[in-house]
């Protein structure tokens, strides 16, 4: 894979968990502490678990499943799975990805495939968490009772999109309650323990412990959703960008520092002191760390440069071309807040001489999406428009720039975004497109955050001479869709489309509204 040194978050991480097991699967004393990450995005942190439970698993001789892998999407799955298979070639490690890409009846069957006339269940399983629910339910034999390692990555969006109520589940499955016959369930009783916040479960000697590891870049300022994940003490590792940023309890990107904070049960406690020599200038450390200074620390990475540029909407399109054509950015990931906008836009830029582009969305099939994506990357296309559901967590190598051509509904949201870009320690750039009125709201918001972006001066006349492009990629536009309205950038509304029904609705209710009463009202009250 090319990899040459660690980057600072698996620096810190892996050694902690290799430690604990001292090179074998079976711990020395009790259960293992959960670990919870919040690094940014292209840091490192889908190698930060991988390595040590391949590392691991490679020395078992019977095979079981013990790891399960959860991820929100499919694209990120996969591209998760495809990571891991590269690093298990010449080792028995057997990975099997359960997403609903294939028939449920086709994942039945790679489950347990047949070996030497045996049929070998896989070592690691990465699914989805709706897809782990209906194997557990649906395939014979589906046993999780030898689970060493549970894995929930982009942890807060698994967290915000529950299913199938899938962690009890799972964790009933784990300790022996669902889908388990009688002899079975009284195995794993004598041989597994549930680890309780007690002294006495914690020193425990378990033949199976069961191990979480929860990764994101803005893992949640609240802990009421965490615990539903009964995390067993965890040890938790934050990220910042600059020494300026970091606050105690976080990991200094810039200065190659670690930092770790300690807790039980979701509660940190303790104070700053060096608990051990560590390599490459890692400082092992555990600090206090409490309410938003703790966990929910968006991180960035330390490349980025954020940027903010104020527009009209038409003039938004045309600084699309002005970026790819006179800035020279040959790799821009654009958002958008809806499929159809995406849609539309990817149309209307295609019409800019010299600039390739296309539309990614979440409802596009699998197949389809993974070859736009291999056309990005391989420069084939310059500009890929896309919504935030398809393109969380999916890493894209060497894009030069972010753009998020609509305002990002939360920082959240923003975080996610730019962090597509200055990826691996690479530096990249990040473009906000924002009206006049939205400025301050967006500031205030990065604010609230401990973040900052600079504005980017755009004068009219470096625009100009996109003008007549961008006019006639409009004609086309309205007689391609028949049009009656436009959009906020001025692109047509195809009749009986969500966006169409949506403006005769807002110009309804304006329509009925008295001229006192619009005086002063914004889009958002009647949106409201």
């Amino acid at each position: 894979m090319g990899i040459r040194r660690l980057f600072p978050v698996q620096s810190a991480v892996i050694p902690y968990i290799l430690d604990f097991y001292e090179g074998r699967l079976q711990p020395s004393f009790g259960h293992p502490r959960d670990i919870c990450i919040s690094a940014p995005t292209g840091s490192g942190k889908t190698l930060t678990y991988i390595l040590p439970i391949v590392h691991l698993l490679s020395a078992c001789k019977t095979r079981v499943i013990r790891a399960v892998i959860i991820l929100p999407v499919r694209d990120l799955a996969k591209q998760v799975a495809e990571t891991i298979r590269s690093l298990v070639v010449g080792t028995p490690i057997r990975v099997v990805l359960l997403t609903g890409e294939e028939s449920f009846t086709a994942e039945q069957d790679n489950v347990f495939a047949t070996h030497d006339s045996k049929c070998v269940p896989p070592d690691i399983i990465v699914c989805t968490p709706g897809r782990l629910v209906d194997h557990i339910y649906n395939t014979q034999g589906f046993c999780l009772e030898h689970v060493r390692f549970l894995v929930i990555d982009e942890a807060d969006r698994v967290i915000a999109e529950e299913k199938q109520d899938w962690y009890n589940i799972f964790e009933s499955a784990v300790y022996g309650a669902t889908n388990v016959s009688e002899s079975n369930r009284e195995k794993s009783v004598s041989r597994r323990s549930f680890p309780l916040p007690t002294i006495e479960s914690h020193c425990s000697i378990s033949a199976f412990t069961l191990q979480k590891i929860l990764l994101s870049a803005t893992l949640t300022h609240d802990p009421e959703p965490l615990k539903r994940f009964r995390l067993n003490f965890p040890r938790l590792f934050l990220a910042s960008t600059s020494q300026k940023e970091t606050r105690e309890g976080e990991i200094d990107l810039r200065q190659d520092t670690c930092r770790e904070s300690e807790g039980a049960k979701c509660e940190s406690s303790g104070k700053l002191e060096e608990t051990q020599d560590s390599p490459r200038g890692l400082q092992y450390q555990a600090p206090v760390v409490s309410g938003a200074g703790g966990v929910g620390v968006f991180s960035t990475p330390s490349g980025l440069k954020e940027f903010f540029v104020e527009l009209i909407e038409r003039q938004k399109p045309m600084f699309l071309a002005h970026l790819i054509k006179k800035l020279g950015h040959t790799r821009v990931l654009c958002f958008t807040n809806s499929r159809e906008s995406t849609k539309r836009l990817a149309v209307l830029m295609s019409f800019f001489d010299n600039i390739k582009a296309g539309a990614l969305n979440a409802g596009m099939p699998l197949q389809k999406r993974t070859r736009l994506l291999h056309s990005f990357a391989n420069g084939e296309i310059q500009l890929l428009i896309c919504t935030d559901a398809v393109a969380r967590g999916i890493d894209i190598e060497d894009v030069s720039c972010v753009v998020s051509y609509e305002a990002p509904q939360s920082t959240k949201t923003y975080v996610h975004r730019v962090g597509r870009t200055a990826r691996a320690g690479r530096p990249g750039q990040a473009y906000t497109l924002l009206l006049h009125n939205q400025i301050r709201y967006f500031k205030s918001s990065l604010k609230s955050v401990g973040k900052h972006a600079r504005n980017f001066p755009v004068h009219s006349s470096n625009l100009r001479p996109y003008t007549s492009t961008y006019q006639k990629a409009l004609g086309y536009l309205e007689k391609k869709f028949q049009v009656l309205h436009k959009d906020a950038f001025g692109v047509p509304i195809k009749p009986g489309s969500a966006n169409h029904k949506a403006k005769q609705k807002t110009n309804v209710a304006w329509r009925n509204t008295s001229k006192k009463t619009r005086k002063g009202t914004t889009c958002k009250q009647l949106d409201n």
